[in-house]
């Protein structure tokens, strides 16, 4: 017969009731006693429980503010219904993000109210609204900006610094809105409240005075263009450069002496004009801003224009002051002599002293070779001068193209070879 064989287990096996005892045991573990507010806890979605939490350490005021803010918005969005901007833009209480911080900033301005501590209140307020305002969530930021002001109008310890930001916060959140008459009241006086604190400066190292008073500026042109009458505009207009001169940024007195100097001009007040388009033209080009400097010598070339006995005089200005821009740059070469060597001829050309544009137009085309992205411009440029100075030549080829097929034919010449001794060439022939 056969041996019969047991199989013997390589490892002992557990005592009897071992593997029951330890399921036991890790069940205990990983199984917490469920109460009713765990259990709620765990049910709820995270803006209920920011609320109840808020509610429960006391904090009733912080969360009805929340709470309204939040409940009016879903209200807001239901109105307008699905497909519209406010459909599509971020579900405050559905960000995790947005509610910590709604309840940090929230409950520590109700602490420090109850402390009777208003700047506390003050810089809680105002970080929620900055916080706000980065994520472009101005429905939030502009509430809490007009609540900072609130609370900055009480606080007398500070000298009036917290009401000196925030009205400027407000001023920039009108802006924003279109509210152009509010956002001027809220920066004249972040504007007078700042005057003369040169301890007051941004992280830049600009002082408060001089960031209103460039918004300020902004804000009174933007003012004038509301309103009808020119005697008001002009006032405005005025407004808004001396604003500019208080923040001292070359960039915004040139843009403000530029509006008011083209309201002068169309005023017919050309005197004025002249002089405030010349200072503008002056900071213009001590920033080499070309756009500006362009804008500017077109209104001064209008203004010789209407004023022929003066007109001497006011190109003599311009040009020294655009000959200072060329000497100072051209030493250095590269894109700037380009620019500077670009606008003396356009202000040549404008004047109609073509062989002067057309010396230094081809003196910035030249220079090119350092500045690549200065190519275009001044082929643009080039053409415009050159395209001026032979303007009539043009014209009455045009006038006999109508009759002679051989003038005709010199003009497509022209066109395709880009040569001018093509017209030179007809006029001899013509002379003949």
């Amino acid at each position: 017969m056969p041996t019969e064989f047991k199989l013997k287990s390589l490892a002992p096996g557990p005592p009897s009731g071992t593997i029951l005892q330890l399921q036991g045991k890790l069940s205990s573990v990983n199984q917490d006693t469920l109460t009713h507010s765990s259990t709620c806890y765990k049910r709820n979605d995270y803006y209920h429980n920011t609320c109840i939490e808020m509610l429960r350490n006391g904090y009733h005021k912080a969360y009805s503010e929340m709470f309204n803010l939040i409940e009016q918005r879903k209200l807001e969005i239901t109105a307008a219904g699905p497909g519209t901007l406010l459909s599509l833009a971020p579900v405050v209480h559905e960000n995790k993000e947005y509610l910590d911080a709604f309840m940090e900033k929230l409950t520590a301005a109700e602490e420090a109210e109850r402390k009777s501590e208003q700047i506390k209140v003050y810089s809680n307020i105002s970080e929620l609204a900055l916080y706000f305002s980065e994520r472009k969530l101005t429905w939030l930021s502009h509430h809490f900006f007009d609540k900072a002001l609130a609370i900055a109008s009480e606080i007398i310890a500070d000298n009036g610094k917290s009401l000196c930001e925030a009205s400027e916060r407000c001023g920039l959140a009108c802006e924003s809105r279109g509210e152009i008459e509010a956002s001027r009241a809220h920066l004249e006086k972040a504007v007078e409240l700042s005057q003369g604190r040169g301890t007051w400066k941004t992280a830049d190292g600009d002082t408060w005075n001089q960031t209103s008073s460039f918004h300020l500026s902004r804000v009174l042109r933007l003012a004038a263009e509301k309103e009808s009458s020119m005697e008001s505009q002009l006032q405005l207009l005025e407004k808004s450069v001396m604003a500019a001169d208080t923040s001292k940024y070359e960039k915004t007195i040139s843009t403000a002496n530029y509006h008011y100097g083209l309201k002068l001009f169309q005023a017919k007040m050309h005197q004025k004009a002249r002089q405030t388009l010349e200072k503008g033209l002056e900071n213009a080009l001590v920033i080499q801003n070309d756009e500006l400097v362009q804008k500017i010598t077109a209104v001064l070339s209008d203004l010789i224009r209407a004023r022929g006995a003066e007109a001497d005089a006011i190109l003599e200005t311009a040009e020294a002051i655009l000959k200072k821009a060329v000497d100072k740059v051209e030493s250095q070469g590269g894109q700037c002599s380009v620019d500077a060597l670009s606008q003396m001829s356009l202000l040549y050309n404008a004047y109609k002293k073509h062989q002067q544009a057309t010396e230094l137009i081809q003196k910035a085309y030249h220079n090119c070779q350092e500045a690549k992205n200065r190519e275009r411009s001044t082929r643009v440029a080039v053409g415009t001068v050159v395209g001026n100075e032979h303007l009539l030549e043009y014209r009455r080829q045009m006038a006999l193209a109508t009759k002679n097929k051989k003038n005709l034919r010199v003009l497509v010449n022209w066109k395709n070879l880009a040569n001018l001794q093509t017209l030179q060439t007809s006029d001899k022939a013509e002379q003949n």
